[in-house]
C-alpha cells in the first residue's frame, strides 16, 4: 500500500508540473495596427510606347486587400484583370520616356502600404508614314561613295522611289547615261513594312549607253520613322545576279543636322 501511495503522490506532482508548463498564454494582438507590405511585384521594365502593346503587372494577393494601380511619367490605360493583376497599354509617343508603374495595397483594416514600383523604359514609336520621306534627302552616308544625293517620291502607301542611288558611280565616275524607258531608268524602288524593315526586291535598275550595260539591284534594310532615316544594304550588278558590288551600305536622313 505504501508503494501505491508514493506512486499517487508522484503522479500528482508531475501533473502539477506539466500544468504549469502548458498554462494558456495570453496574446495581445491589435489587428487594427497591421500595416500591409506589397509582395512580389512583377512586370516588364521595358516596353514600346505604341498605343497597342500590352504589358502585364502583378503582385501577390492577400485576402481582404484591395490594390490601387497608377502610372506616372507617361500616358497609359490601366485595365484590372484581377485586384492584384493589371494590363497596361502605354500611349503612343514619338520620343522615349521613362514611366513608373506603382501599386498600393490597402488591407481589410483600412491601413495602406507604401507604394511598390517598377520603372519602365519606353521606346519611341511613330507609325509608318512614307510622306515624311518625300523630298530631297538632307543627309546621305554611302559606305563606298557611289551615291551623293537622293530624291524620294511616294510609291503607294508603303513604297518609295529613290532617284540618285548609284549616280555618283554610274554617271559621275563611269560617264554613262541611263536609257529612257528601260527598266527603272536608274531609280530604286523599295517597300517599307510596318515592322520597321525595308525590302529592296530584285529589280531591273536600268540600262546605259543604248543597252551596252544592264544593271540590277536587290537588298534589304530598316527605317526609323521617328528620326526619319532609312538604312539600306544593297547589291548592284548585272543580269542573272552577276554582282559587281555587294552589301553596299546607304543611310538616308530626311532631317537636316540639328532639326
Amino acid at each position: 500500500m505504501k508503494m501505491l501511495k508514493y506512486k499517487y503522490i508522484i503522479a500528482l506532482f508531475v501533473s502539477a508540473l506539466l500544468s504549469g508548463c502548458f498554462a494558456e498564454e495570453e496574446f495581445d494582438y491589435n489587428y487594427s495596427s497591421f500595416v500591409p507590405r506589397v509582395q512580389n511585384m512583377s512586370g516588364p521594365s521595358a516596353a514600346i510606347a505604341n498605343g497597342f502593346g500590352e504589358s502585364k503587372y502583378s503582385v501577390l494577393t492577400r485576402g481582404g486587400s484591395t490594390y490601387a494601380w497608377t502610372v506616372t511619367g507617361a500616358t497609359a490605360t490601366v485595365t484590372n484583370d484581377a485586384p492584384n493583376i493589371v494590363t497596361i497599354v502605354f500611349a503612343e509617343s514619338a520620343v522615349p520616356l521613362t514611366a513608373t508603374v506603382s501599386v498600393v495595397e490597402t488591407a481589410a483594416n483600412g491601413n495602406a502600404s507604401d507604394p511598390a514600383e517598377i520603372s519602365v523604359e519606353l521606346a519611341a514609336y511613330c507609325p509608318l508614314n512614307t510622306a515624311v520621306y518625300v523630298g530631297t534627302a538632307a543627309t546621305v552616308s554611302d559606305s563606298r561613295s557611289y551615291t551623293t544625293g537622293v530624291t524620294l517620291v511616294a510609291d503607294g502607301a508603303s513604297g518609295l522611289i529613290l532617284d540618285g542611288v548609284m549616280d555618283a558611280q554610274v554617271i559621275g565616275s563611269w560617264g554613262e547615261t541611263y536609257d529612257a524607258g528601260v527598266g527603272n531608268e536608274g531609280s530604286l524602288k523599295i517597300t517599307l513594312n510596318a515592322d520597321g524593315t525595308v525590302v529592296i526586291p530584285n529589280q531591273h535598275f536600268g540600262t546605259t549607253e543604248n543597252g551596252a550595260w544592264e544593271y540590277w539591284m536587290r537588298g534589304s534594310g530598316t527605317y526609323d520613322q521617328c528620326n526619319k532615316t532609312l538604312t539600306l544594304s544593297y547589291t548592284f550588278g548585272g543580269p542573272d545576279q552577276d554582282d559587281y558590288y555587294t552589301n553596299v551600305s546607304l543611310v538616308i536622313g530626311m532631317n537636316a543636322p540639328g532639326v
